[in-house]
C-alpha cells in the first residue's frame, strides 16, 4: 500500500466509507459515488485550465464513439452529430482560456486522493505498485530497442500484415534515447511494435470473469 492510500484510508473510515483489503466488487451506490467524485475532480481540472467547453465536447464525443462501437449509433449518424460541435453556439459551457496553476495543482492532488479512494473501495490498494510496473512494461514494449525490428514493423504495417493492425498504414521510424518508435506518416502518432505485449492484470485481481452486479446481489 502506498502512502497516499494510508492517508486516504483514514479519511474514508472517518466519514463512514467502506475500505476493503482484497479485490472485491463494491455496491452499485459505492461505485456510482466513486465515478461522481472522479468526474467532479476531472471537470475541476478542466475549469482550472480554462477549457470547460473543450471538456464538454470531449465527453459527448466519447459517449458517441462508444455508441458507434456498441452499434447503437451508425458512423454516418456520428459524423452528422459531430458537425454540430463546430457550431459556435453548440454546448452549454465556454472556454475562458485562463489557466490557474494553483487550481490545476489542487485538482491534480484531489484526483490522486479520489483515485486512491477508489482503489480502497475496490480493495485494490495492494495491487497498485505491481500493477504500475506491469502497465509500464507493456507500454515500453510498444517501442523497439533494435532498429531492424522497427523496420520490420514498418514493412508489416505498410503491407497490412502487422498483428496489431487490420489495415495498411504508411509509417516511418523515429529514433530517440536508444528507442526506435514507429509513427504514422499521416498524423505522426506512434504505432505498436511487433514485440508489443498487452498488460495482463488478472493475476493481481485474482479473478478472470466479469461480475454481474444484478446476478450476484450487489445493491443497485
Amino acid at each position: 500500500m502506498e502512502k497516499i492510500h494510508q492517508l486516504t484510508k483514514q479519511t474514508m473510515e472517518l466519514v463512514g466509507q467502506t475500505v476493503r483489503n482484497t479485490p472485491t466488487v463494491p455496491t452499485v451506490p459505492e461505485m456510482k459515488l466513486r465515478l461522481a467524485l472522479e468526474f467532479e475532480e476531472l471537470f475541476e481540472k478542466a475549469q482550472a485550465m480554462g477549457l470547460e467547453h473543450s471538456f464538454e465536447i470531449l465527453i459527448v464525443k466519447s459517449l458517441l464513439k462508444r455508441s458507434v462501437e456498441k452499434h447503437t449509433l451508425s458512423s454516418i449518424e456520428y459524423a452528422e452529430l459531430e458537425k454540430a460541435f463546430d457550431e459556435p453556439t453548440w454546448g452549454f459551457l465556454t472556454d475562458t482560456n485562463e489557466v490557474n496553476l494553483v487550481e490545476v495543482l489542487d485538482a491534480a492532488l484531489d484526483q490522486r486522493v479520489v483515485a486512491s479512494g477508489t482503489d480502497l473501495c475496490f480493495g485494490m490498494q495492494n495491487c497498485i505498485v505491481e500493477g504500475d510496473r506491469a502497465v509500464w512494461t507493456s507500454n515500453m514494449s510498444k517501442f523497439d530497442t533494435d532498429i531492424a525490428t522497427a523496420f520490420d514493423g514498418v514493412t508489416a504495417y505498410k503491407n497490412g500484415t502487422h498483428p496489431h493492425s487490420d489495415k495498411k498504414i504508411e509509417c516511418y521510424v523515429h529514433s530517440t534515447d536508444g528507442y526506435h518508435i514507429i509513427k504514422n506518416s499521416e498524423n505522426h502518432k506512434y504505432l505498436k511494435s511487433l514485440n508489443y505485449s498487452p498488460v495482463d492484470l488478472r493475476s493481481l485481481v485474482g479473478v478472470v470473469e466479469t461480475v454481474n452486479t444484478e446476478e450476484n446481489g450487489t445493491e443497485s
